[in-house]
């Protein structure tokens, strides 16, 4: 098999630790191969073990990244939306759209 899983995980673990995530697209290419022939092959029980181990360690960093990921997303939005003008809501809390007027009311 020309593909290491433990290696392919380590390096993934590596990946995310530091933050370079350049390679984690190539990374799981190569950790989809592997899951291909190894569903073809017979692994013995301390290499899978080694994978369970190694995926299990993974799990969280990928979570916390997926997790950063969506929460850049989100402020890169909110910071889009001030930037496109005032937004208003009624004393309900729903949006109410500004009407092109420049005058503001204050809540006594």
């Amino acid at each position: 098999m020309s593909v290491n899983p433990t290696m392919s995980l380590q390096k993934i673990r590596a990946a995310l630790l530091s933050g370079d995530f350049s390679d984690l697209a190539d990374l799981a290419m190569e950790t989809e191969i592997f899951a291909g022939h190894l569903a073809r092959s017979r692994p013995d029980q301390h290499l899978l073990r080694d994978i369970k181990d190694l995926a299990r360690r993974n799990l969280p960093l990928l979570e916390a990244a997926r997790k950063g990921f969506a929460d850049a997303i989100e402020r890169r939005r909110q910071i889009e939306d001030v930037a496109r003008g005032l937004k208003t809501y009624n004393q309900s809390g729903k949006f109410r759209p500004h009407g092109g007027t420049t005058r503001l009311e204050q809540k006594i």
